[in-house]
């Protein structure tokens, strides 16, 4: 199937399941240049397939569409914009997937962090985490006061996306790029930071003494 229109030439990112088994996922927008972040318009949407494999609009105005995820009480959906250098919350019905009423739930400039939003997951106790391209990090954060709880340095700086996983999925998996070149970064890294030998590695991080909730499967 098709979603968005083709002649737009958007690409597909992040996506997940929600609770009934309906498949939630994003596009971004054509950049200007591949090594930085500028993009040609808003173009980009996020999109809700539903089980007949129609799909409908629920976000719109996009640049880089990346992480989305909901909160253990299936009332909440948090969205990452990246260029908008935050991360969004909705009032959400999981009957109708409606969303409504738009806020921040963590600006990353007003918690001193550096780079940007990408992939993200919940735990089980409703606290986001968050990968941070471009500052090597995964970031815990509380979704209802906006504040920074933990982070966690990587040796690489392009940290993509993040999810819990093992038997008890007390495990957390962190995904990274593995690009050549970022001239955003060039003037704040050197070319072995960028470069850097890990990138493209797969981590797990254990012992953190926190669990998360469990993927689902989509219904199509």
């Amino acid at each position: 199937m098709t979603v968005g229109d083709p002649d737009e030439q958007l690409k597909l990112n992040d996506g997940k399941v929600d609770s009934q088994g309906r498949l939630w996922i994003g596009s971004l927008t054509p950049q200007t240049n591949p090594t930085v972040f500028e993009f040609v318009g808003a173009k980009g949407s996020l999109y809700l397939i539903n089980k007949n494999k129609s799909y409908t609009t629920q976000v719109s105005g996009i640049k880089l569409s990346n992480g989305l995820t909901w909160n253990p009480e299936d009332t909440k959906f948090y969205y990452v914009d990246t260029m908008k250098l935050r991360v969004d919350k909705y009032d959400y019905d999981p009957n109708t997937g409606k969303l409504s009423n738009e806020r921040t739930a963590f600006d990353l400039r007003e918690n001193n962090i550096g780079g940007y939003a990408d992939g993200m997951t919940m735990d089980n106790e409703g606290k986001l985490w968050i990968a941070i391209f471009g500052s090597g990090m995964v970031v815990r954060v509380d979704p209802v006061n906006g504040k920074l709880l933990s982070s966690i340095k990587f040796p690489t700086l392009q940290i993509t996306s993040v999810c819990f996983g093992g038997s008890n999925y007390d495990e957390l998996f962190v995904t990274t790029g593995n690009f050549k070149q970022f001239t955003e970064f060039d003037k704040e890294y050197s070319k072995e930071e960028i470069c850097h030998p890990l990138n493209g590695s797969c981590f797990r991080v254990t012992n953190l003494g926190i669990k998360g909730m469990p993927s689902l499967s989509v219904k199509l």
